[in-house]
């Protein structure tokens, strides 16, 4: 994904801040606070330039766990796994956890993180993403 809401790009001559996405256009907010709307097609056909502060070392994580998993715990157990690959992400910037749905049966998360190496981010984020499996099982296995 090359940008999402929040970063700052510029694309077919307008440069703003991204606001929405959706399934028909993409909305940003120019310096001037001017609403632009871009249709999709034109991310096909366009270059896009992404103008955020360090958007090619970010690492977005998605992850779902069950309700019976303790959020608090299981994050705790992610930072922990995260704090062990710290030589990996830039100091300035620590991993972090944040909530991004809870429903009855589970809850969606997502890890952020910012890599030093962009060249080594996927061996990475599949490295995270086997840990974070393992820390699941392990809660599941708790939990019986």
């Amino acid at each position: 994904i090359p940008f999402k809401i929040g970063d700052s790009i510029r694309v077919h001559g307008y440069s703003g801040k991204v606001i929405e996405i959706n399934p028909m256009s993409t909305i940003q907010i120019t310096e001037k606070e001017e609403i632009v709307s871009i249709p999709n097609s034109i991310f096909i056909r366009d270059i896009v330039v992404n103008t955020t502060p360090q958007a090619w070392q970010e690492a977005i994580i998605p992850i779902i766990i069950s309700s019976e998993i303790d959020i608090a715990e299981f994050e705790s157990e992610v930072l922990k796994t995260c704090n062990k690959l710290r030589m990996h992400f830039d100091e300035r910037f620590p991993p972090i956890v944040t909530v991004k749905n809870r429903e009855k049966k589970s809850t969606e998360l997502v890890l952020t993180l910012m890599i030093k190496e962009p060249g080594r981010k996927d061996a990475i984020v599949s490295e995270i993403n086997s840990k974070v499996a393992e820390i699941i099982v392990h809660m599941r296995q708790k939990k019986k």
